[in-house]
């Protein structure tokens, strides 16, 4: 993650084009060297910057300013690249273990480096639950009325987040806070823990499970239910 960070800043100091373009291809074949199915997985999410590198794109063109424009958009497409590169090939615990250890100095400001490295895993991991969540409230609307949801899910969208993350909140409560949930990484391989509170949470977010299956843990955990799901 330090040769990320690196990396990102160097590609800030070009400023040819032809060199921008040329670190993008880089990038890219980096990919391929990989394997077809690792770069097919890449590309996917390079796809998606497509509405961004357009607007960039079609600015810079009315503005007749392309030297400029292609040094951004190399610049975007490395930097996204780079970074997707290396939560392919990295576990997510060892990524947290990272992150909590460079933030130790928080301790000075009376910030916990556990609850840091705990939160940025829950939004890592709650991400797809809440995008299947918004496709599941739309085609709800879709059924119910016709038409399209559009901004109409948004109000439900934010009271059933909220509604998790207070059942989160209850279930770390319950057990201690988040003092010790990084304390023993998981290993790669190990079998759930039949434990209930931190370990079970600690597993579905660090370890890589089915993450949806961790809302109804965190309910069962938080109202002290002894036969919450393992």
């Amino acid at each position: 993650m330090i040769l990320l960070c690196v990396l990102t800043s160097l590609l800030f100091a070009i400023s040819d084009p032809v060199s921008g373009v040329a670190i993008a291809l880089c990038v890219i074949l980096v990919y391929a060297a990989l394997g077809v199915r690792f770069f097919i997985k890449g590309m996917r999410v390079l796809i998606g910057l497509w509405p961004f590198l357009i607007l960039i794109g079609a600015w810079h063109i009315w503005l007749a300013d392309y030297h400029q424009g292609i040094i951004i958009l190399s610049r975007l497409i490395s930097a996204v690249a780079l970074a997707n590169l290396v939560t392919m090939t990295t576990r997510l615990q060892d990524m947290i273990d990272f992150l909590v250890r460079g933030s130790r100095p928080a301790r000075w400001f009376g910030l916990s480096p556990q609850a840091i490295g705990i939160a940025i895993a829950l939004v890592i991991r709650f991400i797809p639950v809440l995008v299947a969540r918004a496709q599941h409230l739309s085609l709800a609307y879709r059924a119910r009325s016709g038409k399209r949801a559009s901004w109409r899910i948004i109000l439900p969208l934010v009271f059933s987040v909220l509604d998790d993350a207070e059942n989160i909140s209850n279930a770390l409560r319950a057990r201690g806070g988040v003092g010790d949930v990084l304390a023993r990484p998981a290993r790669r391989g190990a079998s759930r823990p039949a434990g209930g509170g931190v370990e079970q949470l600690q597993f579905l977010v660090a370890h890589g499970g089915q993450v949806n299956v961790g809302i109804p843990v965190a309910r069962d955990i938080a109202r002290g239910d002894p036969h919450a799901p393992d």
